[in-house]
């Protein structure tokens, strides 16, 4: 037993090893540069405006998380637990755009919201291109993302916890009071996910020519001011904030007990909406519409001849990705 265990550990310590060479053996590189530098490269940290950009970026970060968890959170009830006609297909349309790259959801609300776009004026290209049409840009393309998770969460919730909570209860307080509570880890780590990728967007705060963070460590990396030991440093303040959310993850998802999770696939009555069921409908078909609303004016303004010469540059495109 010994010997099948020292093996064991063996075996781990070589893979955990050669997977931290592959992994810091760039940031290694990195670190050289940046000590070559001196303390020249670090002087960048001495001026103020990375840290306003890392302090706004954060801001604009934390109302894109709460932008997808308002839209996110009631939808993955809907589509989860109630009565909601074709909640399935209602998913799945919701769904889509997390598939994408959210720069093209942002080109789609350019076409559709930019001075000359189809319902464009110089109010709403004024609104694009600010903070608040990035924290919206953003907040609706991973709101999704809120959604996914936390249905996943409420499915896979202990069947009999709900059955009792129905006999004493109306739906909405066995949705609100048992079935959201016991998938708070999902909720939880859809609301990490979705800072962070808020956080490290580059292409949509680019577009909309919103200053953010990122953009202040890619402008050390191209052009002429290619500096990669200023970017190194100034990646290092991300340090801390990646660690504040490893914190919270364990603290939020990873002690919690699954004690309430049972087995998705028996069969379970939908919650009843009764006399809200039109508008929760509606409600719910209205998020869905403005996910792929973007997608659809991309592909209106592509019917005018995108499609026929697609074939022209495409390539081997979809086939690479898929491989």
């Amino acid at each position: 037993m010994w010997s099948a265990r020292h093996q064991q550990r063996l075996t781990l310590g070589a893979a955990g090893a050669a997977l931290a060479c592959a992994a810091l053996a760039p940031l290694l590189v990195l670190v050289a540069q940046t000590v070559s530098g001196g303390i020249a490269v670090l002087a960048v940290l001495g001026e103020v405006r990375p840290w306003v950009l890392l302090g706004r970026s954060l801001l604009l970060s934390g109302a894109v998380t709460l932008v997808a968890l308002v839209v996110g959170v009631p939808l993955g009830l809907l589509i989860s637990r109630h009565d909601v006609p074709g909640r399935r297909a209602l998913w799945l349309i919701h769904a889509f755009p997390m598939l994408l790259p959210p720069f093209l959801l942002a080109l789609g609300w350019f076409h559709l919201l930019g001075r000359e776009g189809l319902v464009g004026t110089e109010v709403s290209a004024r609104l694009l291109f600010s903070e608040v049409g990035l924290v919206a840009v953003l907040g609706l393309g991973f709101a999704p993302v809120v959604t996914s998770l936390l249905a996943v969460g409420v499915l896979s919730v202990d069947p009999s916890l709900e059955e009792a909570a129905r006999l004493v209860a109306r739906p909405w307080r066995v949705a609100t009071r048992i079935l959201l509570p016991a998938a708070r880890p999902a909720l939880a780590l859809a609301s990490i996910v979705v800072f962070s990728l808020s956080l490290s967007e580059l292409g949509v705060p680019m577009f909309l020519r919103v200053d953010v963070y990122p953009a202040a460590v890619f402008a050390r990396l191209g052009g002429v001011d290619y500096a990669p030991g200023e970017a190194f440093a100034l990646v290092l303040p991300l340090l801390p904030v990646a660690l504040i959310l490893l914190a919270l993850e364990r603290r939020l998802v990873g002690p919690r007990s699954f004690a309430v999770l049972g087995l998705r696939g028996r069969a379970r009555e939908p919650l009843r909406l009764g006399r809200f069921r039109l508008a929760a409908a509606l409600g719910g078909w209205l998020a869905a519409a403005l996910s792929v609303l973007p997608l659809v004016v991309l592909a209106a303004r592509a019917a005018g001849g995108g499609f026929s010469a697609a074939s022209e540059w495409i390539g081997r495109a979809p086939i690479s990705s898929l491989l």
